[in-house]
């Protein structure tokens, strides 16, 4: 087994080494909590935890992880659950029997899995307060590495006091604030001048991934999300470097036929998704196919004939979640199935 390990650990890219940068999560969907980057998580110590929902050793882990997230965080821990290859609806059924209360991510590859070493479940990735990958493997052996990652997140920040407070903004989400505090602190030493560009860089990296986000929103149909994706980039002061690229791609936006009419429609969209998320799939299919046909001339109707046609296609109207058939098989079963005609 330790030849196979070493031999496996030839194939990680050098930013999946331990010792090294932790690769980010690519995460498609997130449970429990805000979607998180690790970026947004430098200053903290990250346990990430490779799960599935079949694992037995997974679902009794579910409560030690959550009482740790819990009484660790205000030593600057973070818990994360990662899951792969795994149907939303099943995460959230595993969410509700285990009642986890930690932030839970589906990853959309098992690129960070791999990089990290988590080839087993449920194994773990450790990272420290700076970003560094210092463990992956077995989750029964994390405690060393966790320990004193949490060690170096209790420690004071070595950054000047005009910093402090866009490292502390920054990790808050409340990134156009961060922005404005850094341009309020000129004239910083090397060291902090260094720290204070990474700073800079990684926030417009931020509304660059925004954009990103919100065109693709917008090519989906879900104009008003698109548009509220981005709120806040273009009051931003000074100017972030992308706000010529946003504003831009608002403006095409706003010339588009029925724009306005998309921010009422996209509260009905908002509605339906609701409806979905709480597993009532063939109302919520009835709801999209609704909305479809009230604003059939619309962009936002793209959006929602697509997703009634996924949750049609993977079998879900009438899933029954009181049934041990439906249950297994993440789909209604043959008995609660509701056929409904695709169009």
């Amino acid at each position: 087994m330790l030849f196979l390990a070493i031999f496996l650990s030839c194939f990680l890219t050098p930013q999946g080494q331990v010792g090294g940068p932790a690769p980010e999560l690519d995460a498609t969907e997130w449970f429990t909590s805000r979607p998180l980057t690790l970026a947004e998580l430098r200053g903290r110590a990250v346990l990430a935890v490779a799960l599935r929902t079949w694992s037995e050793p997974c679902k009794g882990l579910a409560a030690e992880l959550s009482s740790r997230a819990e009484s660790d965080a205000a030593k600057g821990l973070v818990v994360i659950g990662l899951f792969a290859d795994e149907e939303p609806e099943a995460i959230e059924r595993w969410i509700r029997e285990q009642r986890a209360r930690f932030p839970i991510a589906l990853l959309g590859s098992r690129e960070f899995e791999r990089a990290a070493a988590l080839d087993g479940f449920p194994h773990a990735a450790v990272i420290d307060p700076i970003g560094t990958l210092v463990y992956g493997d077995d989750y029964g052996t994390a405690s060393g590495a966790l320990n004193t990652a949490l060690a170096d997140a209790q420690k004071p920040a070595k950054l000047a006091l005009k910093l402090a407070r866009v490292r502390e903004l920054a990790l808050g989400s409340e990134h156009e604030k961060a922005w404005a505090a850094l341009a309020k602190a000129p004239e910083l030493a090397p060291t902090d001048a260094a720290e204070a560009e990474r700073w800079r860089a990684w926030l417009s990296g931020r509304v660059s991934a925004r954009l990103e986000r919100a065109k693709r929103l917008a090519e989906s149909g879900a104009l008003r999300e698109a548009v509220e994706t981005l709120d806040g980039v273009l009051a931003a002061k000074p100017a972030y470097p992308a706000a010529g690229d946003v504003r831009a791609f608002l403006d095409g936006l706003a010339k588009q036929p029925g724009y306005r009419a998309e921010f009422a429609a996209g509260d009905a969209y908002a509605e339906a998704r609701a409806i979905e998320r709480r597993g009532a799939y063939l109302d919520a299919v009835r709801a999209y196919r609704e909305l479809a046909k009230k604003h059939a001339k619309l962009q936002i109707a793209k959006a929602a004939t697509a997703r009634a046609r996924s949750l049609i296609e993977r079998g879900l109207p009438g899933l029954d979640w009181t049934c041990e058939t439906c249950k297994r098989a993440n789909k209604a079963c043959p008995k609660h199935l509701v056929r409904i005609e695709d169009g």
